[in-house]
């Protein structure tokens, strides 16, 4: 005997952040909408509907893509071409392929060769190109054989294919490479910088730095070179100053290129805050922009500071000073963090605690793990289960979870039996460990699953919509696609 039990069909539709179902589900897949419309398939072909529910464009297309700049990308029988929002066909579907419209010009392909098109489906451009690149600012970058160049909208050549890489321009400025060497161009095609660098680098604070025969120098974006090559390591600017080495000894330049602070240096950062980590026979220490000595080369790591004070490592333990470089919580633990909410996280012999900025243990060292204080909470760590303790140490929700997140807000995230669930910071369960997936918020809102069934919860852990789709979607500008059973 034949199984006469009926299959169900599923169909996709929208909801809102109610979870009223405002586009009923009767379309075979869905996308998110774009422009004001969202592409939908029945039965095999592509169409697109509005917010309101109503089917704009029939079903009828093979492929389609989402409306830009008022036109989509269509396909038929093979072929491809572009329909207005009314769903009239604006130019007819021949090319090959092709992409969708920037800048009201389209890139197209026809017997692989690239081409333009604009909105009437004139060519600005015949396919004629080896590759081609979308618009930006007016300009697309196209390559004849291994060359590439440039053109405008107006079907010219602003530059001929002339280079072997040309990179987006940038404030009115390309990168170019010559025969292996890079250089700069305006719009016009003129060199600002003629090809000489080895390698290319970004622009900081103006200026980059350029590489000639293994060695490195500065230039800004006039092309102006503001420091010959001759730096055996170079970075970039950070508050108008740039290390630099030489003979593996560390200084700094400034934009015109002087040496401002003398390559004496083992080892060096650059400036952060007006001041700079060094090392000096071993030992740390930082500077200031004159190069002077804050607090003198006596550490074996410094770090940097936070809430006025910073983590050093003396013989193997850490410790903290002040801006004067005087030990103000002596050295004691294996390992130290920054201050993070008025606490430190340290740890002694394997085990996590937390000290105030007087160096007292609010706990003492015994978490197998822990980490930093946030809006007066912490995480911690016993055996292989997480709870939470207060500032003076306490527990807020003992160890008794397989995961937890970080409060956000008034709530997390934990994890009891592969099922994930939200409390509050009395412990109190918001939603009980009943989740199947981590949720992530988006709009506010994130998707969850119970027992098979997906629905929606907010950042209070409250459920808004209860589970009950076979598959629902991220919320997109106040929608979402689900799937529900029709029959």
């Amino acid at each position: 005997m034949e199984n006469s039990e009926k299959k169900t069909t599923y169909k996709w539709g929208y909801i809102d952040k109610t979870g009223s179902i405002v586009i009923q589900p009767r379309f075979d897949y869905v996308e998110d909408f774009s422009d004001e419309m969202a592409k939908v398939e029945v039965d095999g072909k592509w169409g697109y509907i509005d917010k309101n529910d109503s089917i704009v464009i029939q079903p009828q297309f093979d492929y389609v893509e989402g409306f830009s700049d008022g036109m989509a990308l269509v396909q038929v029988d093979g072929k491809y071409g572009y329909i207005d929002k009314t769903g009239a066909i604006v130019i007819q579907p021949r090319f090959d392929a092709a992409w969708r419209f920037n800048e009201d010009v389209a890139k197209v392909q026809i017997n692989g060769k690239y081409g333009y098109v604009d909105k009437s489906g004139s060519f600005i451009f015949r396919p004629q190109f080896d590759e081609a690149w979308d618009f930006s600012d007016g300009l697309a970058n196209v390559s004849v054989g291994n060359k590439i160049g440039l053109i405008d909208k107006k079907g010219s050549f602003v530059i001929q294919p002339q280079f072997d890489s040309l990179v987006l321009f940038t404030n009115g400025i390309a990168p170019v490479a010559v025969d292996g060497k890079w250089g700069f161009i305006d719009k016009n095609g003129s060199f600002i910088f003629q090809p000489q660098s080895d390698a290319l680098y970004d622009f900081s604070e103006e200026v980059t730095k350029i590489q000639v025969d293994g060695k490195y120098g500065y230039v800004d974006k006039t092309g102006t070179i503001i420091a010959q090559p001759q730096f055996d390591a170079a970075y970039n600017f950070s508050g108008g100053l740039a290390l630099v080495e030489v003979d593996r000894k560390k200084g700094y330049i400034d934009k015109t290129g002087s040496i401002i602070i003398q390559p004496q240096f083992d080892y060096a950062e650059s400036f952060n805050d007006s001041v700079a980590k060094v090392r000096v026979n071993g030992k740390y220490g930082i500077i200031d922009y004159n190069g002077n000595f804050i607090i003198q080369p006596q550490f074996d790591n410094v770090y940097n500071f936070s809430d006025d004070v910073a983590l050093v490592q003396v013989d193997g333990k850490r410790c903290f000073i002040d801006k004067s470089g005087l030990i103000v919580i002596q050295s004691q633990f294996d390992c130290a963090w920054p201050f993070s909410d008025g606490l430190a996280l340290v740890e002694v012999n394997g085990k996590y605690g937390y000290i105030d900025k007087n160096g007292n243990f609010i706990t003492k060292p015994k978490f197998k793990n822990a980490w930093n204080f946030s809006n007066g909470v912490a995480k911690v760590q016993v055996g292989r289960k997480f709870g939470f303790i207060d500032k003076t140490g306490k527990y807020i929700l003992r160890p008794q979870f397989e995961y937890v997140s970080e409060f956000n807000g008034e709530v997390a995230l934990v994890a009891v039996n592969g099922k994930y669930g939200f409390i509050d910071k009395t412990g109190n369960f918001i939603i009980q460990p009943q989740l199947d997936n981590y949720p992530e918020f988006i709009e506010g809102i994130a998707k969850v699953k119970v027992d098979d069934k997906w629905g929606y919860i907010d950042k209070t852990g409250n459920f808004i919509v209860e589970p009950q789709f076979e598959y629902a979607t991220d919320f997109q500008d106040g929608l979402a696609r689900v799937l529900v059973p029709v029959d």
